[in-house]
């Protein structure tokens, strides 16, 4: 789910000092979605996290920002959403939402 692309980083030419900064941003973000209580608070404010990480990511690849893109919030530890659903729908700007998941529902609470 969570991997660096080295065949892209390759191609797309990235140096050395700009893959090593990729590999930390993937390390983040798997820490991140396994252990949000460690990182935040509460689960909007891991939500925030997870699409800041995705934004640099999409940032240091050299891709424009575009949140139709992102899919990792989904994979946050106790989200109720549709994944498959939600995997099918990158890159359009649809999601499916399941109004109970902590992550995603109007009501903030901590961990």
């Amino acid at each position: 789910m969570i991997h660096m692309n080295y065949a892209l980083a390759e191609s797309k030419g990235l140096s050395e000092e700009r893959i090593k900064l990729l590999e930390v941003l993937y390390k983040r973000m798997y820490s991140t979605l396994t252990r949000p209580e460690m990182f935040t608070d509460s689960y909007h404010k891991a939500l925030e996290r997870v699409r800041q990480i995705e934004y640099t990511l999409q940032y240091c690849w050299g891709f424009e920002e575009n949140p139709s893109m992102w899919k990792y919030e989904f994979y946050l530890k106790g989200c109720t959403c549709p994944k498959i659903d939600n995997e099918e729908l990158v890159g359009t700007d649809r999601r499916v939402y399941n109004m109970n998941c902590p992550y995603h529902s109007t009501e903030d609470t901590g961990f």
